[in-house]
């Protein structure tokens, strides 16, 4: 049964082309960003420990904000593969994709990277405190391989979130030379192995340990033990573009209502929410994943229905444009606030639960959010005002892309997207 309104066209990044000339930005992906971050905020600042009861459950229902990473990644796979998607056929399509990338997520991380090691570890040192911080994984973070230290249990205090970008930079180096180089009626097909393969890699890590099961982290931050959401994410954005499979309403609904009743099941295998467990970590993720790329389906093509306009409130849409700033910035604030918290529930003689755990939550994301605005205006947005000195440029008319003259008739039948800003974790 075909859906009574029909999708219209969109670019990498959510621009409605109703002409040529309108460009109208979809407000529902700052939405979806805002939920993924504010996820995230309640699993790092709602800890608390529980050893049984209804206090545990409420505990693992705020862990299970850790699915905010698995949202970033799949909105990350669905517009970086866009942007790709609609600049394959552009004379500078890496340095042009490369320098942009650089521009939203390398100013502010590695600011933050020489703050951390070179002036406020010192200085923590210097007052007796943060004793446990040391700098000798540094440079594992500089060259965005935080996600090796934690899959092999090396941690380092306030920066162990960083293990998510790292997956995300591992991707944008690898991701647009793959594309670039596969034909595009082979692009869905890719996505669909690269998911399978990671499901499968994960598989048989479990199958075959030895003496004991591999660890939480070595299962989830490894970059191709942790394709689904990627590869799904990126195999929306190839699906937008064409026309041969009709995303029905419907058929979004049921897909999302299988990966739900697929992730219950998962989570009723481990009894937790925590996402390292084996069940977690397979049927799990590629739930998730599934239901978080028709979410982001929906609100692409099913614009004024009633999930886009929870994704359209202003409160969320403001979460999502400081998004990047705030998970940067977000542990060392849990750090504190958590620790004010119990010191001064110590002090009152009680004990650190759920009430606690909320008074945390309460502060953490508010704070979090004044961090994540104040870097978005006196480090971000002003590099991004240079974004669009690289732009992507099309091929010279004696040119053609790596896929021949008619390569443009499978990237959305001959029409014509447009390479603009693109957000995930990173942006």
């Amino acid at each position: 049964m075909r859906a009574t309104q029909a999708p219209a066209t969109y670019d990498a990044v959510g621009h409605c082309r109703k002409t040529r000339t309108s460009k109208t930005h979809i407000p529902e992906l700052d939405g979806i960003r805002g939920v993924a971050i504010l996820l995230v905020l309640i699993c790092h600042f709602g800890w608390y420990e529980s050893p049984s009861g209804w206090e545990h459950s409420f505990r693992e229902a705020l862990q299970l904000g850790w699915i905010g990473v698995d949202l970033f990644f799949t909105l990350s796979g669905f517009l970086i593969t866009g942007i790709l998607l609609d600049t394959k056929q552009t004379r500078n399509y890496f340095s042009s994709f490369y320098v942009r990338r650089a521009l939203r997520i390398f100013p502010l991380y590695f600011c933050f990277l020489l703050s951390f090691f070179h002036f406020l570890m010192p200085a923590m040192h210097h007052t007796g405190k943060w004793q446990e911080v040391q700098g000798t994984y540094e440079i594992w973070f500089w060259l965005y391989g935080a996600n090796f230290l934690s899959a092999f249990g090396h941690f380092v205090p306030m920066l162990d979130h960083f293990w998510s970008l790292a997956i995300e930079e591992q991707f944008y180096f690898v991701w647009p030379l793959i594309v670039y180089l596969t034909p595009l009626h082979w692009i869905g097909r890719l996505c669909i192995g690269a998911a399978g393969f990671s499901m499968i890699a994960k598989i048989l890590c479990l199958a075959t340990a030895t003496q004991s099961t591999p660890s939480t982290y070595f299962l989830t931050h490894l970059t191709p033990l942790h394709l689904e959401p990627l590869a799904f994410g990126a195999l929306a954005a190839y699906l937008v573009r064409q026309h041969e499979m009709e995303l029905t309403k419907k058929r979004l609904r049921n897909l999302a209502g299988i990966a739900i009743g697929c992730l219950v099941v998962a989570i009723v295998i481990a009894r937790s929410t925590l996402y390292g467990t084996p069940a977690m970590a397979t049927l799990g993720t590629a739930a998730l994943a599934t239901a978080f790329t028709c979410v982001i389906l929906w609100c692409v093509m099913y614009r004024e229905t009633t999930v886009s306009n929870w994704m359209t409130h202003p409160v969320l849409r403001s979460f999502g444009t400081y998004s990047y700033g705030i998970y940067v910035l977000h542990m060392i604030l849990a750090q504190y606030v958590t620790g004010s918290v119990v010191l001064l529930t110590a002090k009152l003689g009680a004990h650190y639960g759920w009430k606690e755990a909320i008074v945390s939550v309460g502060a953490g994301i508010p704070l979090s959010y004044v961090a994540g605005r104040c870097s978005w205006l006196l480090i971000e947005k002003r590099c991004l005002a240079l974004k669009s000195r690289f732009e992507a440029h099309p091929l010279q008319n004696n040119q053609e892309s790596p896929e021949g003259r008619d390569s443009t008739e499978g990237s959305g039948r001959g029409v014509n997207f447009h390479h603009g800003r693109t957000k995930s974790i990173g942006g």
